[in-house]
């Protein structure tokens, strides 16, 4: 990823999903931008998507849940700052998350608390 990239959410993404029912199993996704500027290691951008066994890995947003349901099933999070994100109805069964820095892990995109999941 070009640094002229980092910094923009979609355009950082090492990997930007947008088909709906897309499932991955046992894939590591990771960003090794650093802590420079925001680089997503995954956009998740579709309905229907579901992501097993995988690890995601990055500093600030490393996962962006941008939009439709998902599904994340024993997988592994890290990073340092706001490291999980979106507007997705996303669903973290048995995941692990892991702070590499003093940020907060999740950070929520909806504009008032009353928005519905996307």
């Amino acid at each position: 990823m070009s640094s002229t990239n980092a910094g923009n959410l979609d355009a950082s993404s090492v990997a930007n999903i947008v088909s709906a029912n897309f499932k991955a199993y046992n894939f590591n996704f990771k960003n090794t931008y650093g802590s420079r500027a925001k680089a997503v290691a995954v956009t998740a951008n579709g309905d229907k998507q579901g992501f097993y066994g995988c690890g995601f890995y990055g500093y600030q947003d490393t996962l962006l849940a941008k939009n439709g349901k998902q599904y994340y099933s024993n997988c592994y999070m890290e990073g340092a700052v706001d490291y999980i994100l979106g507007n997705a109805a996303a669903w973290f069964g048995e995941c692990t998350t892991a702070s590499n820095g003093g940020g907060a892990i999740t950070a929520t995109s909806r504009q008032d608390p009353a928005d519905a999941s996307r």
